[in-house]
């Protein structure tokens, strides 16, 4: 069983030009957290050769993945885009997954 399947997931640029168009975000020193209500949490994750070499950008992919992992009923019931920035790179894995989650209490109370 995959830990991140495909109905969990945006993979489609539609999916991600929806929720930059119609969404509310979440803007932090690290990440841009976008959302748009939808019928249950997938994510789409968006990691530019700006941040970093290969090793870099899969390691924040990794740690986001994971956090939806452990945390997907904390997440709201939206289509999610984490748009990481070059800050990110450097950030231990505690202080990213600190992030996330003061990113997801923000973004919930604003799709309330």
């Amino acid at each position: 069983m995959p830990i991140f399947p495909s109905q969990h997931r945006l993979t489609r640029p539609e999916e991600f030009e929806a929720v930059k168009a119609k969404g509310t975000s979440v803007r932090t020193k690290l990440f841009l957290f976008s959302a748009l209500r939808g019928e249950h949490a997938r994510l789409g994750l968006v990691v530019s050769k700006k941040v970093g070499n290969a090793v870099v950008r899969n390691r924040l992919k990794r740690l986001a993945r994971e956090d939806f992992r452990l945390r997907s009923a904390e997440y709201p019931n939206a289509d999610c885009v984490l748009v990481f920035f070059k800050e990110a790179a450097d950030v231990d894995s505690k202080n990213i997954f600190a992030a996330l989650a003061e990113a997801r209490k923000k973004i919930s109370k604003k799709l309330a």
